[in-house]
């Protein structure tokens, strides 16, 4: 199980950190806490994708 960090799924996502804290805000990314810090298991960004893709492109293009 790989274990992404903020800016690491940020980079795996081609988008911005902001995005990445707005849709941690809006609980639409799926993610988990270990003190302050965010992190994101890969296999379950994997899947939040696959059922979201139109969902995230158009979030994606607001932007």
């Amino acid at each position: 199980m790989e274990i992404l960090n903020i800016k690491e799924v940020a980079s795996y996502l081609h988008c911005s950190i902001s995005l990445i804290r707005n849709l941690v805000r809006s609980g639409e990314i799926p993610y988990f806490r270990l003190g302050n810090r965010l992190f994101f298991k890969k296999e379950t960004i994997n899947f939040w994708i696959s059922n979201n893709e139109n969902k995230a492109g158009d979030t994606v293009e607001r932007i």
